[in-house]
């Protein structure tokens, strides 16, 4: 059986750098409100524990789960593929991941399932 890798949390930072949490978020979010110093030592902290803010922790409190869902087919094909590579690149410009859904042929008929699958999901948008 595999074991879960343990991830630092915010507030394993917070009392390792001897500050609350939301002095984390603040040096996190580079807000200007912090002291060169506190700054420095908690960045210290974060590379030291290897800390990575969650990013569903995030998406549940701005309600964007900064995803975007993907409906395709024929990827083997050279024009699909372009134009999910294209739309990957865009995507990752604005800060968005994507969650691909291929057809398994150009002409299915019955696309709801997979529409109901993506917003089950809570992307933002479908393309």
């Amino acid at each position: 059986m595999r074991q879960k890798l343990a991830r630092a949390t915010i507030k394993e930072v917070a009392s390792a750098a001897g500050v609350s949490t939301q002095t984390v978020s603040r040096v996190i979010n580079k807000r200007p409100d912090v002291s060169s110093e506190t700054r420095t030592r908690v960045e210290e902290i974060i590379d030291k524990l290897g800390y990575r803010p969650s990013a569903l922790a995030r998406s549940l409190i701005q309600q964007r789960s900064f995803t975007l869902g993907v409906v395709t087919a024929g990827l083997r094909f050279i024009g699909p593929s372009r134009t999910l590579s294209g739309i990957t690149s865009a995507a990752e410009e604005k800060g968005y991941s994507l969650l691909l859904k291929e057809l398994p042929q150009f002409d299915t008929a019955d696309v709801t399932p997979i529409f109901q699958a993506l917003r089950d999901r809570h992307v933002d948008g479908i393309i």
